[in-house]
């Protein structure tokens, strides 16, 4: 019977060194798939900032194509308000030459004032100068 016994005990022995051994082996597996779900979550982290930041470059891009309609809409609106300032001016030189012509010098100081005050005003408004009354466009502030 001590043979026996000793023989459990010794199979006991060897199951518990082999249960320890795979109590280890677990412990190993956990430790190493914890490392590996630090890393799944560090790489997800790292994509979903990469997202975001494509997402606000898109969104910049986005405006700055909205700008840029912006001016050129600006650009096509002032080329089309300078032809009409430019027709203005013609018209009004073509009907200072043609007053000049009718009646001779004592008009001419009339349709040169005209002249003047309506392309001084005019250029004025276009690049934006007037902020006062056209009768005071000459003085200094």
């Amino acid at each position: 019977m001590d043979d026996r016994v000793l023989s459990c005990q010794a199979e006991r022995d060897q199951a518990r060194q082999e249960s320890s051994q795979l109590r280890a082996e677990v412990a190993a597996m956990k430790t190493e798939k914890k490392a590996m779900q630090r890393q799944i979550d560090k790489a997800a982290k790292e994509a979903q900032k990469a997202k975001e930041e494509q997402q606000k470059m898109a969104q910049e891009l986005a405006a700055k194509d909205l700008q840029l309609q912006q001016l050129r809409a600006r650009v096509v609106d002032e080329e089309s308000r300078n032809m009409m300032l430019s027709r203005r001016i013609a018209s009004l030189e073509l009907i200072t030459s043609e007053t000049l012509k009718g009646q001779g010098n004592r008009w001419f100081h009339v349709g040169a004032w005209v002249q003047q005050m309506c392309s001084t005003s005019a250029a004025a408004r276009y690049f934006g100068w007037i902020r006062r009354p056209w009768w005071r466009l000459h003085k200094q502030e």
